[in-house]
């Protein structure tokens, strides 16, 4: 069974290993994960945050990625879905790092 690229919007807080963004402040963030249903993706999306320093982690929403539709998307969110086509899954934050906020 070929796995569905699923892309997952929501929320997390960054963790005291996370030192890029302001600790306890939600960012929002989104994930794109190879999975073979949509309830596989969140887990996966959730697993992939929190391994890379994000906790409270919520979902909001989960749906297959159109692939047309990422050639037209911003040059991160495309180089976000070419690392998760490579390493299963990838996310990135959508809020400025500690600093720039």
């Amino acid at each position: 069974m070929n796995k569905t690229m699923y892309l997952s919007v929501g929320t997390a807080k960054p963790n005291s290993d996370n030192s890029l963004y302001t600790k306890g402040k939600n960012q929002p963030l989104l994930v794109f994960a190879q999975a073979n249903s949509v309830n596989e993706a969140i887990g996966l999306s959730r697993e992939h945050l929190e391994s890379t320093g994000w906790e409270e982690v919520l979902m909001d929403k989960t749906d297959p990625v159109d692939a047309e539709a990422i050639k037209s998307a911003e040059p991160e969110v495309q180089n976000a879905y070419q690392s998760a086509l490579k390493d299963g899954s990838h996310g990135m934050a959508l809020q400025t790092l500690k600093g720039k906020e």
